[in-house]
């Protein structure tokens, strides 16, 4: 995605103040095409990128089984791990924000998200101050 433009798709809803972190998050993902932010049942508050908005919010959605399960497992998120789903095609990577809210990055398959993980952090932080969790 280019620095200086915002996303080549109409957005199907007003964006809220989550929009500005996941537009960060994806700029600075090397291989990023998206993110989108979802609430505990897999609704998605909000998202950005370069792709078709639903396959955003089926990205978000497939994943809230995972974040369940995670929750139930960890009991809290200050220092939940990330996980990164690589398939053939695309990956995603999946970002526990607290137990009511996670974060899911649509990737290339191969995209260095390592690369930003200071990045990644930042964006887990912001949105948790964003939300009031």
């Amino acid at each position: 995605m280019s620095e200086d433009r915002p996303s080549a798709l109409p957005r199907e809803q007003v964006p809220t103040i989550f929009a500005a972190v996941l537009r960060r998050l994806v700029r600075a993902i090397p291989g990023a095409v998206g993110a989108a932010f979802c609430d505990l049942e897999g609704e998605c508050i909000d998202y950005y990128g370069d792709v078709d908005p639903f396959d955003l919010k089926i990205a978000g959605a497939q994943l809230a089984p995972m974040h369940d399960e995670v929750a139930r497992r960890l009991g809290g998120f200050l220092g939940a791990p990330l996980v990164h789903l690589r398939g053939e095609r695309a990956s995603y990577l999946y970002v526990p924000v607290s137990v009511d809210y996670y974060l899911v990055a649509l990737l290339s398959a191969y995209a260095s998200w390592w690369e930003a993980l200071d990045d990644v952090t930042a964006a887990r932080d912001d949105l948790r101050k964003e939300a009031g969790v």
